[in-house]
């Protein structure tokens, strides 16, 4: 039974991937420590002629309530966080932007969350998103990676997570 939970779990986090950039995709800030913002978008098409132009990504700080132990790979930033209580502990979600390629970004931070003691239970790729579900006692991590959409062509990739970590 545990593990239909966890398929269900990881399916849905795939589905998410799929979904990405969808207004239902929005975390409700009711009730939450939360510091989100989001980047403006880019509203005026470059001309053909000129190069395109690097997205700009304005970083937030993380909530008091964010867990510490999860990692942040170096030189990237963090343009999405919340962190909320639950009646056993913490919801947290992050969207960070990296530069690089999905796989190393996703090979990271599978690495960072091993050594950081979280067990790999299962990891996905479709098309060119890659997800896994790392777990950590009944705490777990579901972490998606992507070319982000509005700068996939200069190399920025986005990883989004929630993390939920028991106060047992």
């Amino acid at each position: 039974m545990k593990r239909l939970a966890t398929c269900v779990a990881f399916g849905l986090t795939i589905a998410l991937v799929a979904a990405c950039g969808k207004a239902a995709d929005e975390p409700s800030s009711a009730g939450s420590d939360t510091a989100a913002t989001r980047a403006p978008a880019e509203t005026a098409a470059a001309a053909p002629e000129s190069p395109a132009e690097e997205p700009v990504f304005a970083a937030v700080g993380l909530p008091a309530a964010f867990p510490t132990d999860f990692p942040i790979a170096p030189e990237s930033t963090v343009i999405e966080a919340t962190s909320r209580p639950d009646s056993d502990g913490i919801l947290s979600r992050v969207t960070i932007v990296s530069s690089g390629e999905p796989r190393d970004v996703h090979d990271w931070y599978s690495s960072a969350l091993a050594g950081g003691g979280w067990m790999l239970a299962s990891e996905v790729s479709s098309g060119g998103a890659l997800a896994l579900r790392a777990t950590q006692g009944e705490s777990y991590v579901d972490l998606a990676t992507e070319p982000h959409p509005d700068g996939a062509a200069q190399g920025w990739v986005r990883t989004r997570a929630t993390i939920w970590k028991t106060e047992r």
